[in-house]
């Protein structure tokens, strides 16, 4: 029985999706008769109260629309709300204009909703809970969007500049307060909405500089509708003067990838003269210096899962027909070996030393790590301690072999004659992902993205700058906090560390950074820099040719100069 209030909010739920027919409106209304009997007897003090109206109120929204030609039965759904709005609750009354505005808002009279959504907001201005502070300027945005649809933009304009520093001040305070709390988007729409009603006063301008402050401000509302389209309609991220890369874009002549993260990924390699890329699709060359494509057959288009180059000629993971190679200088594509005697034809990872390669093959659960030299000849590494499962990633150095798993961090000989399975490092819940720099190990894994890594040695704090922090989150995202973002490469050049993956922030960031390990200065960059202004772009791999690096990403494959 003490529980047994708690299910009317529930009760209330599961009416609405069952009387949806014209058939079951006086069902519907006697729930919003009991619905209302039952709140009668109630007070602010209680729990359920909130919940229980807010739930009401979609009953009598939906009878309201329902019943259009039963005026008997709508006019229950309008007393109930009439009610509230005369009552002394203010919230219940600030519930019910809200309700009264959203019904207007249904039969398209504009003007009407948002006098009822500007009533709304003044039955809450005075209070101190933050939840009716949220709930205030959220329906006076929603004022302002009717105004505007009204065709009444300068009217709109006016009421959202009338509260938007308020707004913006109160949402800073509030994440200064709870750093660890993903920000609300109610600053996003504010924004969003001043730049459209800029827009369509003619005014272009300060709609761009309204959209780029939204945006920044609550990088979540890139992902709302059009919202992209609609600033690159005004003119797009303005670069910034003092920005140290120039960025350019060339889009593989393929058609767009759908489907899950893997089927996505391009994977890149260069001679040194031509830029070579692999995907799903086949395997394309780029001309750097004319600017073009042209097409590289592979015996059929096959799916390409890695690449690398050394002495000449070109090595290629595929997804299931094994490793394959092409001596540039003859062009001719032939298998590296003989896929039989692989243990699964699957590359996941690939590592070029003194022309021989070091495949991993498999998957997560099994597989493991051979070497196939230039005569096609294949050695299983099946010693103790050898990797049992492919190796995400692979180092080669003169004295050992490094080969991580998703399990563990296996070390052998560059022979391959001993193994052992080195211990966790401290403080981390995975092994992290290895890359082999020019005279050093870098390692990353979600919260620290970047480190030297060190066998038997936790990470350095003098990285500490590249890793996530919660408090670095400002985005508000549906399923909880972000704990880290993805590193898929680093490489290094003029004495900097450039790694990149995904964003560390939707939007303000476009997933490349840099770091210098003699400042200890971090950077990351974004659509100010040039980069396309996206939501989520993620960069898959990257290498240096001279003075610029390439990478594949999510768009294509992008150029990056640093500027002098």
């Amino acid at each position: 029985p003490e529980y047994r209030d708690h299910h009317w909010t529930s009760l209330l739920r599961l009416v609405g999706g069952i009387c949806y027919r014209h058939e079951q409106n006086a069902l519907l209304a006697d729930a919003v008769e009991k619905g209302a009997a039952k709140l009668n007897e109630l007070g602010p003090q209680d729990a359920i109260q909130l919940p229980l109206a807010y739930n009401l109120a979609a009953l009598a929204k939906q009878l309201e629309r329902q019943a259009a030609d039963d005026p008997s039965l709508k006019a229950k759904a309008g007393q109930l709300l009439v009610s509230w709005a005369e009552g002394q609750d203010q919230r219940l009354a600030a519930l019910g204009k809200q309700t009264t505005a959203e019904v207007l808002l249904q039969q398209r009279k504009y003007a009407e909703a948002a006098a009822e959504f500007e009533a709304a907001a003044a039955k809450l201005s005075e209070s101190k809970d933050p939840l009716d502070y949220q709930r205030c300027e959220r329906a006076l945005i929603e004022g302002a969007r009717c105004y505007r649809r009204a065709k009444n933009p300068q009217k709109a304009l006016d009421l959202l500049l009338s509260f938007g520093d308020q707004l913006v001040a109160h949402e800073l305070e509030e994440q200064r307060k709870n750093p660890h709390t993903p920000r609300s988007v109610l600053a996003g729409e504010h924004g969003d909405e001043v730049a459209q009603c800029y827009a369509e006063l003619g005014q272009p301008e300060k709609a761009r500089a309204a959209y780029v402050r939204a945006a920044e401000l609550c990088p979540g509302i890139t992902g709302y509708g059009d919202f992209l389209r609609r600033l690159e309609d005004v003119g797009g991220v303005p670069l910034r003067e003092d920005r140290k890369i120039d960025v350019a874009y060339f889009p593989l002549p393929l058609p767009p990838l759908r489907g899950d993260d893997e089927s996505r990924v391009a994977h890149l390699v260069s001679d040194g003269r031509w830029i070579y890329v692999g995907n799903k699709q086949g395997l394309l060359v780029f001309d750097p210096q004319a600017e073009s494509w042209k097409p590289e057959k592979l015996s059929g288009d096959r799916w390409i899962t890695c690449l690398a180059f050394d002495g000449g000629t070109l090595w290629v993971g595929t997804h299931d027909t094994g490793l394959w190679r092409c001596t540039l200088s003859g062009g001719a594509w032939q298998p590296a070996c003989d896929p039989k005697k692989l243990p699964d034809v699957h590359v996941a990872s690939l590592a070029i030393s003194g022309g021989e390669a070091y495949v991993g093959v498999g998957s997560d659960a099994s597989g493991g790590l051979v070497k196939v030299n230039r005569a096609g000849e294949v050695r299983v590494f099946e010693e103790p301690d050898a990797p049992r499962a492919a190796p995400t990633h692979i180092v080669v150095e003169r004295d050992r072999l490094l080969a991580r798993t998703v399990h563990a961090i296996h070390k052998g000989t560059q022979g391959g004659d001993h193994w052992e399975v080195l211990p966790p490092v401290q403080g981390l819940p995975l092994p992290p992902q290895l890359f082999a720099g020019k005279e050093r190990i870098w390692a990353s894994i979600w919260g620290h993205e970047l480190f030297e890594w060190r066998e038997g040695t936790p990470p350095g704090d003098a990285f500490r700058a590249c890793w996530y922090r919660q408090t670095d989150y400002t985005d508000c995202i549906p399923y909880g906090v972000k704990a880290g973002y993805h590193i898929y490469f680093v490489t290094e050049h003029d004495g900097a560390v450039w790694f990149g993956g995904d964003p560390k922030t939707t939007f303000l960031d476009n997933g490349l950074y840099r770091f210098d390990p003699k400042t200890g200065r971090y950077e990351g960059f974004g659509p100010r820099d040039g980069f396309k202004a996206q939501r989520y772009q993620q960069n898959f791999e990257g290498q240096w040719v001279g003075d610029q690096l390439w990478m594949t990403t999510s768009l294509g494959l992008c150029r990056v100069t640093p500027r002098k």
